[in-house]
């Protein structure tokens, strides 16, 4: 893929940040689809919040993660696991 075909959003601090903040880019740039790249597990989570803001979006789960050495795995897999169950029940959440 040519470097000039790639659309970065670099001022989110968060999943749902970037997603929001890439939709004025898609219309700017004339996009109609997304790739999402991120770790395995909070995948499901950054496809269903792209899904509920109406994003055409795809996705490259990377192959490591910067999470997974030491006693860090269990937090974050226990933090995605309890964010995904939030973010399945609109009452919880709703972009």
């Amino acid at each position: 893929m040519p470097a000039a075909a790639i659309v970065l959003e670099e001022r989110a601090s968060n999943t749902l940040e970037s997603l929001q903040n890439v939709q004025p880019l898609m219309a700017q740039n004339g996009i109609d689809s997304v790739l999402i790249v991120s770790t395995p597990f909070h995948m499901q989570r950054a496809l269903l919040m792209a899904e509920r803001l109406g994003l055409d979006a795809y996705a490259s789960p990377t192959r490591t993660t910067r999470w997974v050495a030491g006693g860090s795995r269990n937090y974050f897999y226990t933090r995605e696991m309890i964010a995904l169950i939030a973010r399945r029940f609109p009452w919880v959440y709703a972009p």
